[in-house]
């Protein structure tokens, strides 16, 4: 990933066509191109060679970087909601699919007049698949137990209602809990879009997990919060109230405090449990 001259961002194949040296260790030149660090290639945001230092002759450079071969795969971006969206298809017709396609975005966000993050994107790799983190997040169930004084308390579970609002699809659903002590709703588009709507609260949580190696993957997460129903409350809970919006409002204290904490509590063991079904399926 990378801006060019025009402050547009690229999303290159990371290997030099020249000799398949990653590009992420490469430059960006003054005029805006991209650089490999292994030979001096040169790259405009298209993909196409724009410079063989070591080719002196003007016609013989020319034909060179006109070549296919010393093209890079270049794939489209969309940059919305402070997220980069890249389509994986880098032939003829991926940009016009890509800019037919609409990315899970988190609906609240479009509404401005309604609605505010009310954090920052946190960002966190996890030794989990895909498949795992997303089942783990949609399900409400463990919060009490695995995230125990710090999202919830093991004493608060007195049973917890589950029904669908719509049926399953293969783009996804969506759910209603009721945990007896507030109501919540759970959606769920695929592949890796989650959303957790809170009324009683005035928030949201939204979740994408994407896959970065086999067995790894990595959560994107934001809160957002209603400007026009964000429940004053008296006393104790006000006042704990307030110190989240503190909290919330620095990156640092929020991802120290509570989001790396809630992980914490999961990735060990969503990990031993993968691995351990991973062994009884091989077995």
């Amino acid at each position: 990933m990378w801006r060019d001259g025009s402050g547009a961002w690229r999303a290159f194949e990371d290997r030099c066509p020249h000799r398949l040296a990653p590009l992420s260790e490469g430059r960006i030149d003054a005029n805006g191109t991209l650089m490999c660090s292994y030979h001096g290639w040169e790259f405009n945001g298209a993909g196409a060679c724009t410079r063989i230092p070591q080719i002196g002759d003007e016609r013989a450079h020319a034909t060179a970087c006109a070549s296919q071969r010393s093209c890079v795969a270049s794939y489209p971006v969309k940059e919305l909601q402070g997220l980069l969206w890249v389509w994986p298809d880098a032939s003829a017709g991926g940009a016009a699919a890509a800019a037919a396609a609409e990315p899970a975005l988190i609906a609240e966000l479009e509404q401005p007049d309604e609605w505010e993050a009310r954090t920052e994107w946190f960002m966190r790799e996890a030794p989990i698949s895909m498949e795992t983190v997303v089942e783990n997040v949609m399900d409400p169930c463990h919060a009490n137990f695995t995230h125990h004084k710090v999202q919830g308390s093991r004493s608060n579970e007195k049973g917890t209602d589950i029904q669908p609002l719509t049926p399953p699809t293969a783009a996804g659903f969506k759910m209603e809990q009721d945990s007896g002590r507030f109501k919540a709703s759970f959606e769920f588009v695929a592949p890796c879009f989650l959303k957790y709507t809170f009324p009683v609260f005035g928030r949201v949580m939204a979740v994408y997990v994407v896959p970065t190696a086999m067995g790894y993957s990595r959560m994107v997460t934001r809160f957002v919060k209603n400007k026009h129903n964000y429940p004053a409350r008296p006393g104790l809970i006000g006042l704990l109230l307030k110190f989240m919006e503190v909290l919330e409002g620095n990156r640092v204290l929020e991802h120290t405090l509570m989001r790396n904490k809630v992980l914490d509590g999961d990735n060990h063991v969503l990990h031993v449990q993968e691995r351990q079904l991973l062994a009884e399926g091989a077995a």
